[in-house]
């Protein structure tokens, strides 16, 4: 080997000792994104298996969820630990080297949040083990960045959160003709028939304009009968009639909406889901729910199929 080769090759080498002798004794890890979430929501997401299950990446992982409760990913084992205030521990395991990890939740809005995953590695006090836990200090960065997009995929998406595709809207429909009444639990759909049957009557008689779809708010009592409130939105008012009248809608108003479509009385799961997303992002309810019917189709029992817009109003 000529000389200026083995030069190089001892200057090389002595680069390669002195590259690993500058690499500290602890490599910090901390990565930080902003999620359109809420705390709330996204330390549920953190904290509860269910969820877990539902945003970590599947590829790779069907039929090998790791040892005891933890998951795994890319050959790396993590177990999320008890979420305790706004942060949750999490251990990563490689090779025998448990590495440990924390998750931190920092509300920014009732509907912003900020999340960062932090862990440190231990060197060995040694120039070619320093550099080799260099680059998996680089591996495992890369790695948490991937699992936070997919929380951020999992948490920014309603549908995939709450089971349904969740939405904040403003109030269109401003005054609306509507009828009350209570019925019988078992002559309930009879009776949503007749409601509306009267006030396309009493509308027709009182040349108003129908501006939307017929509307349905149910409240059971405590004798097993049910408040029944139907409504129509319309151009303007008349004077009341027995049991029908008019309510005046504050135009602009906000409200938690979402769809259903499949058996009537299964609206009820959306129902809590929306509950859900209003606890979650500290709203108020501004009054009692109620639901548009698509295509003004009456459901005439429970097992009815229909299509619905739900609504609730909030501030």
């Amino acid at each position: 080997m000529k000389m200026w080769m083995k030069v190089l090759a001892v200057l090389l080498i002595a680069l390669y000792i002195l590259i690993g002798y500058t690499i500290p004794d602890s490599l910090f890890i901390n990565r930080i994104t902003n999620l359109k979430t809420s705390s709330n929501a996204l330390k549920r997401v953190l904290a509860e298996t269910k969820y877990i299950e539902g945003w970590w990446p599947k590829a790779g992982n069907k039929n090998n969820p790791g040892p005891g409760n933890n998951l795994m990913f890319k050959k790396y084992s993590f177990l999320f630990k008890k979420l305790i205030d706004n942060s949750i521990a999490v251990l990563i395991i490689d090779r025998g080297d448990t590495l440990k990890g924390k998750i931190g939740i920092s509300k920014i809005t009732t509907d912003t949040t900020t999340i960062s995953w932090s862990c440190t590695l231990q060197t060995k006090h040694n120039s070619f083990t320093n550099i080799y836990y260099y680059y998996k200090a680089q591996k495992l960065s890369k790695i948490i960045d991937e699992l936070l997009v997919q929380i951020k995929q999992f948490v920014e998406n309603t549908r995939l959160l709450y089971g349904y595709a969740i939405h904040v809207e403003n109030l269109t429909d401003n005054i609306v003709t509507v009828c009350n009444q209570i019925a019988a639990k078992d002559d309930l759909y009879h009776q949503l028939q007749m409601s509306f049957n009267k006030m396309n009557a009493y509308i027709s008689k009182n040349k108003l304009a129908v501006t939307g779809n017929y509307m349905v708010n149910l409240r059971r009592l405590q004798n097993d009968s049910i408040s029944i409130m139907t409504g129509i939105p319309t151009n303007t008012y008349a004077l009341p009639e027995g049991n029908i009248n008019y309510m005046q809608m504050p135009l602009g108003g906000n409200m938690v909406t979402a769809m259903h479509k499949g058996i009537y009385t299964n609206r009820e799961m959306v129902y809590a889901a929306m509950e859900q997303f209003i606890s979650d992002n500290e709203l108020s309810r501004a009054s009692l729910p109620f639901e548009k019917l698509v295509n003004n189709q009456i459901p005439d029992s429970d097992s009815s199929a229909v299509e619905l817009k739900l609504y609730y109003p909030v501030f």
